[in-house]
């Protein structure tokens, strides 16, 4: 596990845990999901749409509640898969997909 509870996708975007602060920052009814911190320029999740700040809830349906659960479901796809995520994004929920290419 790396400090902070970061974790790299390798997908061109890093998230992170939801810490009482950015909750009240972001005005997040709750501290479950994983917040993105930074989207790559030209990468996968660039292209999916995905955002800095963005609160990732769901993938594929299943809740997300901390960064290791995050970490554990990414880990699953392959190349060819398409991931499907929920996001919420300024009071809005989004779904956008991610094809998953190497």
């Amino acid at each position: 596990a790396s400090g902070g509870g970061n974790y790299s996708t390798g997908y061109g975007f890093t998230v992170a845990d939801i810490t009482s602060e950015m909750a009240s920052q972001y005005n997040l009814p709750s501290k479950t999901g994983v917040i993105i911190i930074d989207v790559d320029s030209g990468s996968p999740a660039e292209e999916a749409g995905l955002q800095s700040g963005d609160i990732v809830v769901e993938i594929d349906r299943e809740k997300i509640a901390d960064a290791s659960q995050f970490n554990r479901k990414i880990k699953a796809y392959k190349k060819g898969d398409t991931i499907l995520f929920l996001i919420k994004r300024e009071g809005l929920s989004l779904f956008l997909t991610l094809k998953v290419t190497q």
